[in-house]
């Protein structure tokens, strides 16, 4: 049985046992006589014993409260003993049991965050986490600055101002780095705190020998140089974090538009002609509006140099300003600015070829004569697949690739008063090209369709290109010219056909659909409005015929003639049935009646 003794060690009271006391007593007896006569060797003891005061206080549970012999030997394993420090090294491989023994106290040992007090800007929060993180205090800094402008960042500094310790001992200054707490380390970092004391005041007494009576009158020279220099200090300070920061965005910046432009390639996130496209759909329309495959080949190879180089440019630059790295070399930033210069003028040369094969205007014409014998008119669109493909997205596009087929939506439909007694057609389709002959054959290679069946005259919403025909802006507008008293009925499918219509009482074309409308010698009049709007009657019915309901033989400019051919075809009819004249009597009859 062994007696238990009470000790204060560091401000704490242990219980422990003689053996452990007397093994304990031998060991700060070594360790005082080591550095008794030490510079800063009370300081170097005082930290030694609270190490091992708060290792003690580890070993102590409701189960144990007594030091015993294994642990105070267990302690000074930790520690160390003070032989091993020695500069002069007599025991035989005593290195190498002191580098296994700090490693296997490292392999136990944790990191403590505190607030590193010695080399903070406010409170050493940063420079703290910096430490626990094993990374920059610059980069903490920089968080809280984004903290900062991201409206909560003042908030969280303050609370691990208040909530994290600041390190104080010794000790603790070196868990919150993460070295081993042992004799050697505190020695080594209570030297180094009283090195830089002492170059504090042997720079200070330097000065003071330096300044004379008269040298101290002008003291406040001294103040406003001193002052400066802290300025000077401050400004590079944020010029240095603004720097990171520009870094940051710039590689943030490239990194969001390179993955922007795949995703836009992959999911079609290029908006053209009303479509989202992505990189097939992309190099389609690409392919349509370009000259040839030479043209189309200078053109990606010039997008993708224009995107590229500078991407990669901002990516380098943004890596220099965060890690201080080297500037490219003159041959990396030569192909660099070459890659950009050649990409735009690749990309000048493209757009002008572009531009050229879009320079002239040119027009083709057909008439199509309408039955003869029919005087009401039910107007609908061709309800097909394509029709079907177009709506499913609203006839936003206007342009799709349907079955190899590349088909457009630029059709449209304009009612007006024939000048003769027979109803017509007249289709106008419109072009551009490098000069006039080029946009009017541009203009025939489309396929458009409509046809008439008795009283129905049914129109495609579209027209399609030939797989080896370009992209000339190529637009279909039919005109129907019908004679007066002849009755339309324009079916609700047609809102998206009809076009600036003009008509009495000035209703718009999308309210004019799902009603009859017949030709008067004034215009379109409605017969079925609810709520029919004041007619506008013209001034000059001349004036507003030739306005609003051109002649056919005066409808283009003389400077237009030049490039518009027109042909005219005759749709063939067969003679009217007997049912149909029964139908034109009975209408005639119920017309009168009305």
């Amino acid at each position: 049985m062994n007696k238990t003794l009470n000790i204060n060690l560091a401000g704490f009271i242990f219980h422990i046992d003689e053996d452990a006391y007397q093994e304990l007593e031998g060991y700060l007896t070594k360790i005082k006589a080591q550095f008794v006569n030490t510079e800063g060797g009370e300081e170097i003891i005082q930290d030694i014993e609270s190490r091992i005061a708060e290792l003690f206080r580890l070993r102590i549970s409701e189960a144990k409260e007594v030091i015993n012999k294994e642990d105070v030997a267990e302690v000074i394993g930790i520690m160390g003993k003070p032989e091993d420090y020695l500069e002069a090294d007599d025991y035989e491989g005593a290195k190498q049991q002191k580098q296994e023994r700090e490693q296997a106290y490292f392999q136990r040992s944790s990191r403590i965050i505190y607030r590193d007090a010695d080399n903070r800007i406010i409170g050493g929060v940063a420079a703290g986490l910096a430490h626990y993180f094993k990374i920059d205090p610059l980069w903490v800094r920089l968080l809280f600055v984004a903290l900062f402008f991201a409206g909560f960042g003042t908030l969280v500094y303050i609370i691990l101002w208040i909530v994290v310790p600041k390190a104080n001992t010794t000790v603790e200054k070196l868990q919150m780095r993460g070295e081993r707490v042992n004799i050697s380390n505190i020695e080594k970092s209570i030297r180094e705190e009283m090195d830089a004391l002492g170059g504090k005041m042997r720079g200070f007494a330097a000065k003071a020998k330096a300044h004379d009576y008269q040298q101290y009158s002008q003291k406040t020279g001294g103040f406003f140089s001193d002052l400066g220099n802290f300025i000077g200090m401050a400004v590079r300070t944020i010029f240095k974090v603004l720097g990171k920061v520009i870094g940051f965005l710039l590689i943030l910046f490239a990194f969001v538009v390179l993955v922007g432009i795949i995703a836009g390639l992959l999911t079609g996130g290029f908006h053209v002609l009303g479509n989202n496209m992505g990189f097939w759909s992309l190099m389609d329309f690409l392919e349509l509006v370009t000259v040839d495959a030479l043209h189309f080949n200078s053109l990606a190879v010039g997008l993708l140099l224009i995107t590229i180089a500078p991407l990669f440019l901002f990516i380098y630059l943004g890596l220099r300003l965060l890690f201080d790295l080297e500037p490219l070399n003159k041959s990396a930033r030569n192909g660099i600015l070459i890659s950009i210069l050649a990409g735009f003028i690749i990309l000048i040369i493209a757009g002008s070829r572009i531009g050229i094969s879009l320079d002239s205007h040119g027009s083709y014409s057909e008439r199509f004569d309408l039955d003869p014998y029919t005087d009401t008119l039910h107007i609908e669109v061709n309800e097909d697949a394509v029709y079907q493909a177009f709506e499913a997205y609203n006839f936003n596009p206007h342009w799709m690739v349907i079955d190899e087929r590349n088909i457009f939506g630029d059709v449209d439909l304009t009612v007006y008063k024939s000048n003769d007694s027979n109803n017509f057609i007249l289709t106008e389709i419109h072009s551009r090209g490098n000069n006039r002959r080029e946009a009017r054959a541009f203009a025939k290679e489309l396929q458009y369709s409509f046809q008439q069946t008795d009283s129905l005259l049914e129109f495609d919403h579209y027209y399609t290109l030939d797989t080896d025909s370009r992209y000339r802006g190529q637009e279909v507008h039919h005109k129907l010219y019908i004679r007066v008293g002849t009755k339309i009925y324009l079916h609700e499918n047609t809102i998206d056909l009809i076009y600036d219509i003009k008509n009495i009482g000035n209703v718009w074309d999308h309210d004019m659909v799902n009603h009859w409308w017949e030709m008067t010698d004034k215009g379109l009049l409605c017969l079925d409005c609810l709520e029919q709007q004041e007619p506008v009657w013209p001034g000059d019915e001349e004036a507003d015929d030739a306005e609003n309901f051109p002649d056919t033989e005066q409808e283009e400019e003389p400077d237009e003639k030049e490039d518009m051919e027109f042909s005219t075809t005759s749709l063939q009819f067969s003679k009217p049935s007997l049912d149909h004249v029964a139908h034109l009597v009975l209408h005639k009859t119920v017309q009168a009646i009305l």
